[in-house]
């Protein structure tokens, strides 16, 4: 009867220990692989460098923002896509949780609106280049929030990059490929970083 009453408790107190566990470990989860933020910058820039080129040619803005920048988000959110189910996979964790459901709304509305927001601002006057960076730091920012917990630096260097063009009053044509290339090196470099200092982490706990 002794034992019986012994095994329970250390039971129900190895039970309590994988609960506080799980709580620590919860918010330092990652929802997808950190490749995702590289996968983005190298499409940012590839994105970047083909409107310079189809600008230079002569094309318009607007059709810029379909036959690039819609096709670059596409192809962006498929390698996001597959960054999600493989850090699912490794974690052993169901792909829709009620937690990463939520989480796939909110960032799917961001980018939507950030997508319209980017329509209509097209033929406005007023320093795009500086809405456009400052509009993806927040998206960063939200990533952080989110998931990669150590890319604050980066996204508060958007922001704040992007604030600074608007209030310059930047427009030439230029500034808007330099808050792209701006975007992608540090969305590539955020990816970059966080993959070392997941390595580094895991290498200190072995």
């Amino acid at each position: 009867m002794h034992t019986t009453s012994e095994n329970k408790l250390n039971q129900y107190i190895k039970d309590i220990e994988q609960i506080r566990h799980t709580l620590k470990t919860e918010d330092s989860l990652l929802i997808e692989k950190p490749w995702a933020l590289t996968s983005w910058g190298i499409w940012v820039l590839i994105g970047t460098l083909v409107s310079w080129i189809l600008w230079k040619r002569g094309a318009a803005p607007r059709l810029l923002y379909f036959a690039v920048w819609i096709p670059v988000m596409a192809v962006a959110g498929f390698f996001e896509t597959i960054a999600w189910i493989s850090q699912s996979r490794q974690e052993s964790i169901p792909l829709l949780t009620r937690r990463l459901l939520f989480t796939l709304l909110a960032l799917s509305s961001v980018i939507i609106t950030f997508l319209f927001f980017c329509w209509y601002v097209i033929p406005v006057p007023c320093p795009l280049s500086g809405l456009i960076v400052a509009a993806s730091g927040s998206i960063l920012l939200l990533y952080c929030h989110v998931t990669f917990r150590d890319s604050y630096p980066e996204g508060f260097f958007l922001f704040g990059l992007g604030a600074a063009l608007f209030v310059l009053n930047i427009r030439q044509p230029a500034a808007v490929a330099i808050g792209g290339l701006s975007i992608g090196a540090t969305f590539l470099e955020a990816g970059i970083r966080y993959e070392l200092i997941r390595k580094g982490a895991e290498n200190r706990n072995e």
